[in-house]
């Protein structure tokens, strides 16, 4: 099985999430997991 990562920093990056997905669905991964957080943040989960 193979896993996807999904990330956006901005709300103006949101309609990327979708193009993401399809480009990982077309590498042949089953699931996938979202971020929306800056990866500038030291507190993320």
């Amino acid at each position: 099985m193979k896993l996807g990562y999904v990330r956006v920093s901005t709300r103006d990056q949101e309609g990327s999430l979708q193009a993401q997905e399809t480009a990982l669905a077309g590498a042949g991964c089953s699931k996938s997991f979202q971020d929306r957080l800056s990866g500038a943040r030291a507190d993320r989960p």
